[in-house]
Order: C-alpha cells, then sequence, then structure tokens
C-alpha cells in the first residue's frame, strides 16, 4: 500500500524555552520521519494544546498513531482534522487507508472518493480505492481505478501488477500478459510477476513459455513456480 500523504517541513531546532506551536510540529515531523512515534506525539499533544484548532497538527498526530497500528485514535484525529478544516484531500485519503487497514471497506471507498473529488490527479488515491475494489470483488470498478493510475504515471510497477491480477480475476488473460511483460522488463527479479506471468500463458495454451517463465520465478524464490513446474511442466 502506499505511504500516507505528510508535508515534510525542514526541521527548526528547538531553543526557546516556550516553542511556538509552528516548532513543535516541524520537530514533531522530524522525530515521525525518524520512526519515534512516541516522542512525536508528545510534541504534536503541546502544539494542540496551545493550538486547539490547527487542523494539520491533527492530521500529523493521526499519521503517528496510525503508524503504531492505532487504528480508532487515527480516525479520530483525522476526523478532527476534517472538522477544523475540510479543503485539503490528505485527512480524507489518510482516513480512508485507516478504514482499509480496520476492514471497514465502504468508508474507505467514500474517503477516497472525496480525496478525488477534492485532488484529482493523485495517483496514489487511484491505487488505494482500486485495491479496496479488489478485495470486495469488485473488479471492473478495480480495473477503472488502475488504468486512471497508469495514465498519471505510465507502468508504474505497483499498477501493473494490481492490474494484471484485475484482469486474470476477469479472465482477460493476454491483457494480463501485456501488464505483467511490461512489469518483467522493468523489475527482473520480481519473482511474483514471472510467476503470475506464467500462469496467464498457461490459461492461453503457452505452455512452453509458461515453463520457461516459472524457471525464472523459481530461480527468484516462488516456491509457487516450483510447485507449477511439478504439475505442468515435468
Amino acid at each position: 500500500m502506499s505511504r500516507l500523504v505528510l508535508t515534510v517541513a525542514a526541521f527548526v531546532s528547538l531553543t526557546a524555552c516556550s516553542p511556538e506551536p509552528e516548532e513543535l510540529l516541524l520537530k514533531s515531523k522530524s522525530l515521525l520521519e525518524e520512526g519515534q512515534y512516541e516522542q512525536s506525539i508528545e510534541y504534536l499533544d503541546r502544539a494542540i494544546e496551545q493550538q486547539p484548532e490547527w487542523s494539520e497538527a491533527y492530521n500529523v498526530r493521526a499519521v503517528a498513531y496510525f503508524e503504531q497500528q492505532d487504528f480508532d485514535k487515527a480516525i479520530a484525529d483525522f476526523s478532527q482534522a476534517i472538522k477544523l478544516d475540510s479543503s485539503s484531500y490528505k485527512p480524507y485519503y489518510n482516513r480512508g487507508n485507516a478504514y482499509q487497514e480496520q476492514g471497514d471497506y465502504q468508508k474507505a471507498i467514500t474517503d477516497y472518493t472525496v480525496a478525488i473529488l477534492k485532488k484529482p490527479n493523485i495517483k496514489d488515491i487511484y491505487i488505494n480505492r482500486g485495491v479496496v475494489f479488489y478485495v470486495l470483488n469488485n473488479y471492473q470498478r478495480a480495473l477503472e481505478d488502475f488504468d486512471f493510475a497508469l495514465k498519471l504515471e505510465e507502468d508504474e510497477p505497483i499498477v501493473l501488477l494490481n492490474r494484471a491480477k484485475t484482469q486474470m480475476a476477469l479472465q482477460n488473460w493476454e491483457a494480463a500478459q501485456q501488464d505483467l511483460q511490461k512489469l518483467t522488463q522493468k523489475q527482473s527479479e520480481d519473482a511474483e510477476a514471472f510467476y503470475l506471468l506464467g500462469m496467464a500463458y498457461l490459461q492461453t495454451q503457452q505452455r512452453e513459455e509458461s515453463c520457461v517463465t516459472w524457471q525464472k520465478a523459481q530461480a527468484l524464490g516462488s516456491e509457487q513456480a516450483q510447485q507449477a513446474i511439478s504439475t505442468y511442466c515435468n
């Protein structure tokens, strides 16, 4: 899954006895980047105490909670960020990610859709919404999102992989082959892509190509490819 959206400003050292909320926020972002989530939250608590109507501070604290996998607190803070300022797509997108982690897929779709309406050219939103549609077996809607993501960034590997899996779910084997061929050319050590390409070849009666492709996947450590070779190639 794509990273949460967080604009990170340059670090400013804290020198005053009573730092301003902006300084506290900058320090918290630096700590967040370093993976020091508890310390980041402490600075954000202080920033929010001084400036309780600050949407960005809630959004950043929610990201810290998300990284700790405390999704309930993350959702609460993302929701507060939205309540204070609903103009930005970021807390909607981020809250959608939290809902997705909780398996609350309909709420995730709703938030991703709002985020798209606010900022329609962010590739990651389409990727994540497409993943949710795929999980819900809504393959046609997933395909539409992956198609649009590829319009925003051509031949993005994660989108090629996701779209290929969706095409396979729809039994569009040749379309899946095309995506996987592009992907294996871009990422020559992607064992999963080679394995899936072999499966797509098999479905179009190209067994020799399947076996050659699975051998590449097996060499890259794919146990599934090893099983496929034993079943179809020996």
